[in-house]
């Protein structure tokens, strides 16, 4: 199980680096028949590589709080921060297109007399290799790695105990897809896979794998099905984007009527070149994970379900590198 999970990353690395052995055999010969034509020894000439790179992204902090005192109908004071970084990088060369980014979040919160817990946590990585047929249509094949940096917990504060419910690689999501994408205006994107492997990894033998599907005592849960993933990105007024993409997945080997849904959504408003409101939303439903739910009569219980999440921030942010190539 473990040689296939690596095995579509071991594809992708091959396959970028012979794109760029063939852009560097190309820029040779192109070289070699510059210094023919004008006389001009081959180490003066200079490769102009950059033209096919694109990267970039933006570095924010969210900050939010809520004080109280002597306050007539109760509540809590509250404190939250989250550090968010996104990162891109697109190489683009006659038909062939590589793109990778990678998002990151962590954030903590402290609410009235709790200790301080953890509000997000994300690792989120793609990597995209296609073949351009034209301006609309690509074949690609697609490498997705999720998980988390630190433990997460599930806590009863009645009882005043939490328990171990995720870390690093505990669990971690890997997909690998080959697919056609077709982008039509340059503010959508639809990739879609009829040959998927969707791969579950749990290393960590303090977390509980049979929450996320696996048998007791396994680390790796493989999956083949369908997937679908659709992009919209676009400024829908003057200095407010909307980002959303939408996730699905139908597991040929078990249920496949049940489709997993992972849907993330955010609208950014842009106050000045530093200052941002976002509101983002985050909708997961996966078949093969258990989530808390409460019964009528109060007691907690394990079983499947939709998790959500949304989260209304003020920022401070920083953008950099190139404008991202739609």
């Amino acid at each position: 199980m473990k040689k296939l999970i690596l095995l579509p990353l071991f594809i992708t690395i091959g396959m970028v680096m012979y794109a760029q052995n063939t852009d560097d055999h190309s820029y040779h010969l192109e070289a070699k028949s510059l210094s023919e034509k004008t006389a001009t020894p081959i180490d003066t000439v200079t490769a102009d590589t950059i033209r096919y790179w694109t990267y970039g992204g933006d570095i924010t902090i969210n900050l939010s709080q809520v004080a109280l005192k002597n306050w007539a109908a109760g509540g809590n004071s509250s404190i939250a921060a989250t550090g968010i970084v996104n990162f891109f990088t697109r190489y683009e060369k006659n038909r062939f297109v590589w793109d990778a980014k990678i998002n990151l979040a962590y954030g903590i919160q402290k609410q009235g007399k709790l200790k301080v817990r953890k509000s997000d946590d994300v690792i989120d990585f793609t990597s995209q290799l296609g073949y351009k047929f034209n301006d609309y249509w690509k074949l690609g094949f697609l490498n997705n790695f999720r998980s988390q940096f630190t433990y997460g917990y599930e806590y009863d504060d009645a009882a005043d105990t939490r328990r171990l419910v995720s870390q690093f690689m505990a669990p971690a999501f890997v997909i690998a897809a080959l697919g056609i994408e077709y982008q039509a205006p340059k503010f959508f994107k639809l990739f879609v896979s009829p040959v998927t492997s969707k791969s579950v990894i749990v290393l960590a033998d303090a977390v509980p794998e049979t929450k996320y599907g696996l048998d007791s005592n396994k680390t790796v849960f493989q999956n083949l099905g369908a997937y679908l993933v659709a992009n919209f990105d676009a400024e829908i007024f003057k200095n407010v984007t909307l980002s959303t993409r939408l996730e699905l997945f139908s597991n040929y080997l078990k249920h496949p009527e049940n489709i997993d849904i992972n849907w993330g959504t955010k609208v950014n408003m842009k106050v000045n070149n530093f200052l941002t409101v976002s509101l983002s939303t985050d909708l997961i439903y996966d078949d093969d994970i258990n989530v808390p739910k409460e019964r009528e009569d109060g007691t907690i219980y394990q079983g499947k379900g939709t998790q959500f999440r949304e989260n209304l921030a003020i920022g401070i942010g920083y953008k950099f590198g190139q404008e991202k190539k739609k």
